[in-house]
């Protein structure tokens, strides 16, 4: 809710032309390490569930079940990766209002959306870039591996300054 709410007062009062928007997510590929970067090419709500009127599972009525990124966002992503150095992953990331830590709830996820990550904001900022029509790009770190059912792993600091030099180089490039 909050990140809809951010997004939305980015764009419709401080006039936000585009968004790039980045964080955290734990890993649903298994190929992903902590510390890995990742794009959304797409992103959907793993816990919006209207089956019982016939809708699949992430949908939303009015909308999609998937919202897709920015591709000259995405390709802005890339280039940065490529000039420092850095691999970074694209695939689909799933959204919700839960912090998933047990590894059926994680395969569920993967196997229902395709997704290769999990998080709980960037689905809802897709919805309002999307509705508003402006472009949009969600990159995320991997915190937490595929079997690991908590936060043990993760290096916010050492993330947290890869991800602020990642996105200022984006900024520069846009």
């Amino acid at each position: 809710v909050h990140s809809a709410l951010t997004a939305s007062s980015m764009i419709l009062h401080f006039g936000c032309e585009k968004i790039v928007f980045n964080g955290i997510a734990g890993a649903l590929n298994p190929t992903y390490r902590v510390g890995d970067l990742l794009f959304a090419s797409k992103l959907c709500q793993h816990d919006v569930n209207l089956s019982v009127f016939g809708y699949p599972h992430g949908f939303i009525p009015e909308s999609e079940t998937f919202a897709s990124s920015d591709s000259a966002l995405n390709a802005v992503a890339k280039q940065v990766a490529k000039e420092l150095g850095i691999c970074i992953y694209e695939g689909i990331v799933a959204s919700g209002d839960q912090f998933i830590n047990h590894k059926d709830k994680k395969q569920w996820i993967r196997e229902t959306f395709k997704a290769d990550a999990v998080e709980m904001e960037g689905a809802s900022v897709a919805v309002v870039c999307e509705n508003l029509n402006v472009p949009f790009c969600v990159i995320r770190t991997i915190s937490d591996s595929v079997n690991d059912e908590h936060l043990e792993e993760y290096n916010e600091e050492e993330s947290g300054k890869r991800n602020v030099a990642f996105i200022i180089k984006m900024v520069e490039k846009i």
